[in-house]
């Protein structure tokens, strides 16, 4: 699996992840949401810069 493939994959996984915190709010897993989306955008940009 390449680096855009992994990156679909984690993007698809935070959707998931969107969802059921709307259903069940917890606080860790906002963080972790937090964190993920972060990683994310961080990626894009070093993507586009190299």
């Amino acid at each position: 699996m390449d680096s855009k493939e992994l990156k679909h994959v984690i993007a698809l996984l935070l959707e998931d992840s969107k969802r059921l915190q709307e259903i069940e709010p917890n606080a860790g897993t906002e963080a972790r949401i937090w964190l993920a989306k972060e990683s994310l955008e961080s990626g894009e940009h070093e993507d586009k810069a190299g």
